[in-house]
């Protein structure tokens, strides 16, 4: 397998090569990343022979000639901006990358496809967010969900969902969509909740915990997903769309309790003698529950299996205390 993955030094896109590019079956894979705020360095994978990282914007740069001169049969497309936060205040580098760069990969892979006859699949890594929110009453979301994205970057995630659909549909492009939960784990973007979490009570500040925290997340471990994306690149329908959960939901306001209780286990050092979260001024337009029903994930990936939660999480603290 000769994998080309894009925005392979983000959060989940350097767990999926870390896990992977020493996997029997993989020949060697390709990082497509323009390296960005949010991009790792020094990861643990960068002086692995079977790795090559290629500094490539997608919005504005064609991939073809990467995919022609390493015989690419396989794509897992990462890169995409994906803090709500920023969306808000400024949409358009989410349009430019989630929507122009994804439109520019299906362009390429056309190309490659038509014009050089390459072979391939391509995966698409998209988010629960783009159907929009829950009540508390309702279930969880499915294949058959309506998208109702309610922020910029739901909406860039959804209009590239719709993109790759229509490839599919028009050109018989072989792809396949994912759209997976919240992911935890080690090295996420420091604004995003946990990171920031952690950081706050290492220098014993108050976490800023937004509205009443009552908003809830199905969460699922880092690895759990890229173990999930993987059964999907090898074994996945052609044209299906597949929706990942950690079968995990839970309060905004709940999960930073955990992260202080796990934080004073681990250090000995107890929040509780200082004023550790504090709340905040509801995010605009603040969804209010995401969950994902697995269960046809389950029937079609019958090996697939998720970590117990308490252990992964105490990994991920652990991992940002050190």
């Amino acid at each position: 397998m000769r994998i080309l993955v894009t925005g392979g030094c983000g959060f989940i896109g350097s767990h999926f090569i870390e896990d992977y590019i020493d996997h029997k079956d993989v020949e060697c894979i390709i990082n497509l990343d323009m390296m960005t705020c949010v991009a790792n360095k020094n990861l643990p994978f960068e002086k692995n022979k079977k790795y090559q990282h290629l500094k490539i914007d997608i919005s504005n740069h064609e991939i073809l000639s990467s995919l022609i001169e390493f015989k690419i049969d396989h794509i897992v497309h990462f890169a995409a901006e994906s803090h709500v936060d920023n969306s808000i205040f400024d949409s358009v580098p989410f349009i430019n990358s989630n929507i122009i760069g994804t439109h520019n990969i299906l362009l390429d892979l056309l190309r490659y496809k038509n014009d050089y006859n390459g072979s391939f699949k391509f995966v698409h890594v998209s988010t629960d967010e783009v159907f929009g929110s829950l009540n508390n009453k309702e279930g969880g979301f499915t294949e058959e969900s309506p998208y109702k994205p309610n922020s910029p970057y739901a909406a860039s995630k959804a209009a590239s969902d719709l993109l790759v659909r229509s490839f599919v549909k028009t050109y018989k492009l072989p792809a396949m969509i994912t759209n997976c939960s919240n992911n935890f784990g080690s090295r996420q973007y420091p604004e995003k909740l946990i990171p920031v979490c952690i950081t706050k009570l290492k220098n014993k500040e108050p976490i800023p915990l937004y509205g009443s925290g009552n908003n809830v997340r199905d969460w699922i471990y880092v690895k759990d997903h890229v173990k999930a994306l993987w059964s999907v690149l090898t074994n996945g329908k052609i044209g299906s769309q597949y929706l990942i959960g950690g079968d995990n939901e839970i309060s905004n306001y709940d999960l930073i309790h955990i992260i202080k209780d796990l934080y004073k286990n681990i250090t000995d050092i107890d929040p509780e003698g200082w004023q550790w979260f504090k709340n905040v001024e509801d995010r605009k337009g603040h969804d209010l529950r995401y969950a994902i029903d697995i269960l046809d994930f389950k029937l079609a990936f019958r090996d697939f299996k998720l970590s117990p939660f308490n252990e992964s999480m105490k990994t991920t603290v652990s991992s940002y205390l050190n």
